[in-house]
């Protein structure tokens, strides 16, 4: 299926040249190529192609951006409704799910049916999704279930119908869909920036925090763009306090630009607090990858904070990196911490002795061997480690083999 790159290539051009007639021919001709040479070639048997692969999905989801926009004439919404009713019976699309066409349906509809039908498709593509989304409503842990990103299809199509009802002067069902899908991310968006096109801030910064306070504060939901809306509300008020709060629950956030907020924190933290705060920020991390464990831990050397290193290292020492972190950051460490951590590590490395396989000899040999470089205090620990091992297992030639390698 070589040829399916050049023929996205072409309908790509057509829609990046607003050209748009032209594009729909092309996208239902690309849909069409693709179902065609996926049965024929018989691509099905190959269990690691989908439709993923043939990027019917991006076409689905263009094609509907066209169909859905004024600028595309209705003889080609009309069109397209007559093909799609084609395709979709193919057997790429039937029988091998290669795409669905929930996106094109729900714009030809916009263009085409009454508001009645319209709404009515389009309450059947959310009902898809919302049963996950009131299971978890009504769970305890919603902050720890949920994502921002878990329930963004659902959110797509609410924004849709809330549009769809306004411009068709229905203003009155709008309340009721915004308080039953009240924590939908994008429904707390639309909320807040309602608030502030109409200029209450007061307002919004209360809305902004029970949609943070929904999804938890641990780092992992990605609820930064929440927080810099409430940033540049109290910038305006020049609320130093509350401008702290913010950055410093941001810098503790899961793939953040943590060195940003690191450093607006440090320009607005008075510097006789500084020494104080910053012990608290660093220790006050709830996720760490090995990227954000290597930044974090050059942050606190740059501010001789050696002590928090051993936390960040600690909440870090599953990572396949820990050696080499360990041994980058062990000579800022005490010898306490160092012997700590290397005990951890041993531990470690003596359960997984006691039932791994002969294959997996050398990962534990290899960081026998790395933790043994680190520093004196883990030389001397290895090398105890090591006669334990001779001891224990010196009936296990492959592994004595290794060792003495």
């Amino acid at each position: 299926m070589i040829q399916f790159y050049p023929k996205y290539k072409q309908f790509k051009a057509l829609v990046d040249a607003k050209d748009y007639e032209n594009a729909v021919r092309s996208g239902l001709d690309y849909l069409r190529f693709v179902a065609d040479e996926y049965i024929r070639l018989e691509v099905y048997a190959y269990q690691e192609y989908d439709g993923d692969d043939f990027l019917t999905y991006e076409v689905e989801k263009e094609l509907a951006q066209m169909l859905r926009d004024e600028a595309t004439p209705l003889e080609s919404v009309t069109m397209a409704q007559k093909e799609m009713a084609e395709i979709e019976k193919m057997e790429a699309y039937v029988d091998c799910c290669l795409c669905f066409f929930d996106h094109i349906r729900e714009a030809i509809n916009f263009r085409l049916a009454d508001a009645d039908t319209y709404l009515a498709d389009l309450d059947k593509q959310i009902k898809h999704h919302t049963y996950e989304y009131k299971r978890l409503v009504d769970d305890e842990y919603f902050d720890q279930l949920s994502s921002v990103f878990r329930f963004e299809e659902l959110g797509k199509l609410l924004i849709k119908k809330i549009e769809y009802l306004r411009s068709h002067g229905r203003e009155n069902e709008v309340s009721g869909i915004m308080e039953e899908y009240k924590f939908v991310p994008d429904i707390c968006s639309f909320k807040i920036n309602e608030l502030l096109g109409k200029g209450l801030e007061d307002e919004a910064v209360k809305e902004i925090d029970k949609t943070i306070a929904a999804y938890g504060n641990d780092g992992y939901n990605a609820t930064e763009t929440w927080h810099l809306q409430k940033v540049a509300i109290l910038e305006k008020r020049n609320d130093k306090a509350g401008l702290i709060e913010e950055y410093r629950r941001l810098f503790r956030q899961h793939l953040v630009d943590k060195r940003t907020y690191f450093n607006k924190l440090k320009e607005l933290v008075a510097k006789e607090e500084w020494d104080e705060f910053v012990v608290k920020l660093f220790g006050d991390i709830p996720h760490i990858t090995d990227d954000d464990c290597i930044l974090v831990c050059d942050m606190i050397v740059e501010e001789k904070k050696f002590s928090c290193l051993m936390k960040i290292l600690m909440d870090n020492v599953m990572s396949f990196s820990r050696v080499q972190l360990f041994k980058k950051y062990s000579p800022y460490m005490s010898e306490e911490d160092q012997a700590t951590y290397t005990n951890h590590v041993i531990e470690e490395l003596r359960l997984h002795l006691s039932y791994a396989k002969s294959k997996s000899y050398g990962y534990i040999v290899d960081d026998i061997k790395g933790m043994y470089t680190c520093c004196e205090v883990s030389k001397k620990l290895i090398l105890d480690f090591v006669e334990e091992i001779e001891y224990n297992y010196g009936n296990r030639p492959a592994l004595m083999r290794l060792l003495r390698s």
